[in-house]
């Protein structure tokens, strides 16, 4: 969890992208970065524009906006039906991994990826399957 806000710099403090130091009395953001209840992990200071070349260079990294898929009642009716099934498919492959089933695991592996090709019909396969292969082959 993060917060951010703007406020006047009280002290020269030194920004976090452009790594250019923040005079006292300007305007800069400050965000905390902070995990479990009350706990902070560390807070950042970054000008006002940085704040936003950084917003922007964020938006780059993920791509095109997609907006909603133009599929209709039947189409979104199947599509979420093929998410269920490869999410209910991950979930039993844990499960057989876990206790050692691999005939099961084989079996699963070759059902999600009939999932994805089938999926390609209804708007393609979503960003975080590939993401999670990815992540997975390293």
């Amino acid at each position: 969890m993060a917060d951010v806000w703007m406020t006047w710099c009280r002290r020269k403090a030194k920004c976090h992208w452009c790594e250019e130091p923040i005079t006292s009395q300007t305007p800069m953001v400050k965000v905390k970065i902070w995990r479990g209840k009350a706990m902070w992990r560390y807070t950042m200071y970054l000008h006002p524009f940085c704040w936003t070349e950084q917003g922007m260079a964020a938006l780059d990294r993920e791509g095109p906006f997609r907006g909603r898929l133009p599929l209709s009642s039947s189409q979104k009716a199947n599509r979420f039906r093929l998410i269920r099934n490869w999410h209910n498919c991950k979930g039993r492959l844990y499960e057989a991994a876990v206790s050692g089933d691999v005939d099961e695991v084989i079996k699963l592996l070759a059902n999600m990826e009939g999932i994805k090709q089938e999926i390609a019909d209804y708007g393609g396969v979503p960003k975080k399957w590939l993401a999670r292969e990815a992540d997975q082959d390293s």
